[in-house]
Formats: structure tokens, sequence, C-alpha cells
């Protein structure tokens, strides 16, 4: 583009010109390009200016229900979600691979991952380690959100508690990580009776056992508790 002004320039003006331009798609085999800019004044070189355009804006997240930070159970479901976003001006037209490995401490829901939404897809388990996999990339504007369940195991004797952290990555990029914590409760038993142990009885005499099943801790006991009495 050129501009002419033939009547130069007095003391004290100022020219200034403008002209727009569209970015161009990238390539399907090109993430990132650097857009250099430098104009001439009378064969004098303006400083250069420079863009740097990505192939797209994705963003991340990684959410639980219960919500990260929460205290949980033993035995209780946790459902984890992995958000991807496609913010940018254009779409995302190479493929996105989700990955999330199943969080120690906890046992997968044997067929619970899914896609909450976006295009239909397969998650797929390889040892501890789920795998969705969206071969056409993502168009702008369009989300993706997976999600899958997992049940709190009992910790072990001797163990009273346990921090559960899960972080997934799309294309081996992180997302940010879900924490929750396991309190282990506390199952108190007792045995009475009436009349009171030690005490002398009649013949005929009539004596009435209680069992006591107390939870003293501080969360929900949530497997079977049975309880089993020999008649003496």
């Amino acid at each position: 583009m050129t501009w002419t002004f033939n009547d130069g320039l007095k003391k004290g003006e100022k020219i200034k010109v403008s002209f727009k331009v569209t970015v161009n798609n990238l390539p399907s085999n090109t993430t990132s390009k650097t857009i250099k800019n430098s104009a001439t004044v009378n064969d004098t070189k303006t400083p250069e200016v420079t863009h740097n355009v990505l192939k797209s804006d994705l963003r991340l997240n990684k959410r639980a229900t219960p919500v990260s930070y929460s205290l949980v159970n033993e035995g209780e479901k946790i459902t984890y979600y992995i958000d991807v976003e496609n913010k940018g001006t254009g779409d995302y037209k190479e493929s996105i691979v989700i990955k999330d490995v199943i969080p120690d401490g906890t046992t997968y829901v044997n067929n619970s991952a899914k896609v909450e939404s976006g295009p239909s897809t397969n998650g797929s388990l390889n040892g501890s380690t789920l795998t969705w996999t969206f071969s056409n990339g993502l168009a702008k504007n369009e989300k993706i959100t997976v999600s899958f369940e997992v049940t709190v195991n009992t910790l072990p004797a001797g163990v009273s508690y346990k921090k559960i952290t899960n972080v997934a990555s799309v294309n081996d990029i992180k997302t940010p990580q879900v924490i929750h914590e396991v309190k282990k409760s506390e199952i108190k038993i007792n045995k009475t009776s009436n009349p009171a142990s030690g005490s002398n009885v009649s013949e005929d005499e009539t004596i009435t056992y209680f069992i006591e099943v107390n939870n003293s801790g501080s969360t929900s006991f949530n497997d079977k508790i049975i309880i089993k009495d020999t008649i003496p």
C-alpha cells in the first residue's frame, strides 16, 4: 500500500495513516505463527510490529461432585468432570485427547466414563488410565465435557486420614487439580444387659441383652453393619 503526500509536512504537523488486515487460519499442521510488519517513509524503515498467532484458545477445567476440598466418606462416590472449551477465534482442527488416571485411594465404577456434552466417543480404560479421543477437534465456541465415577476405598487399618488428589491432561496439558479428604469413621461397640452383668438371676427370670454400635467419628460409616449374637 502506498500513500503519497505531495505537499510535504509543515513544522508541527503530523501524518497518521492506517489499514486493517484479517489474520488467516493457520495450516492444520501449524500451531503458531509470528506476523511481522514494518513500513518505509522515503525508504527509511519504521520499527517492526509483531503479533503471535495461536491456533485457538482451549480452556481446560477439572471439577467434581462433591466439590473440591470436600470431606468424603469411605464408600462414597465421587464424580469427576473434565471441561474443554474453545474460546479462540477459530476452530481447533487437531485431535483432542483427554486422559485421567484413577486416583489412588479410589476404585473406578465400571462403565461410568461418558461424554456429558460434545461429539460422541467412547472412553477407554487401560490399566488405571481413562482416555477419550475427539478426532475432529473442537469448533469455535464449542465445549466438551467428559465424566467418570469412583468409589472411595475403605482406609487401611491404622490409617485415619487420606487426601485424594486428581488431575487430568488434555493434549498433555494438565488441568487444575481436584482434592478430597477422607477421614475414617470410628465405630465403637458395647454389650450390656438387664439385669447388669455379674448379677445373680433366678430360674425363669428374663435377661435382656443390649448391643450398642456407635459411630463417634467425624464421617459416616457407609459399609454394612452386621450384628450377630449366639443365644447363650
